[in-house]
């Protein structure tokens, strides 16, 4: 057999690699509460798939199941948006009137 530089012709060619869940999952989901898909992501609703079935519990990126850059920025934006509505009843009321001193005329 030849070892050297052989060329070949394809009309397709898909390079993929694997993606799992972390080992700890398991406890993770124990802790906080969260249903763990047959693959051992976490269990979301596929048209809502930022929600987890914990109120104020949300998931993005790979921890959805195998998706890409792209969709894991998407669905973290998606995601601290969803934090910012619960956070929204403070709005306005964390802040403090900042009080300053009386001007006076130093002419």
């Amino acid at each position: 057999s030849d070892d050297g530089v052989k060329e070949e012709e394809f009309d397709l060619v898909v390079l993929s690699v694997g993606l799992n869940p972390p080992v700890n999952v398991q406890s993770l989901a124990e802790k906080y509460g969260l249903e763990l898909n047959t693959h051992n992501f976490c269990q979301v609703d596929p048209f809502d798939p930022i929600e987890t079935n914990v109120p104020g519990i949300f998931v993005s990126g790979a921890f959805q199941g195998p998706v890409d850059i792209p969709e894991s920025v998407f669905s973290a934006s998606g995601a601290g948006s969803k934090c910012g509505e619960l956070l929204d009843y403070r709005r306005g009321n964390l802040a403090k009137e900042r009080l300053y001193p009386p001007e006076e005329d130093l002419s």
